[in-house]
């Protein structure tokens, strides 16, 4: 049983890594380009194994994802 617990919060540790690696990179994209679109994100997301912007909208509460760039920038 301990080891399933383990287990079960590495995993967790590992969510919250990835989200903060995909907001930090977020971050950074959009200070290159204030102008990046959701499908350039979301492309970009993809190939690099980052959280999609619907899912870094729904972490942040944006309405949206002109919402998330002023929230993250």
């Amino acid at each position: 049983m301990g080891n399933q617990i383990r287990d079960i919060i590495s995993i967790g540790d590992d969510i919250m890594n990835y989200y903060k690696k995909s907001k930090k990179i977020f971050k950074e994209k959009i200070k290159e380009n204030r102008n990046i679109s959701k499908v350039e994100w979301d492309e970009f997301a993809q190939e690099n194994s980052l959280f999609s912007a619907n899912t870094l909208m729904f972490h942040v509460d944006a309405k949206s994802f002109e919402n998330l760039k002023e929230k993250l920038s």
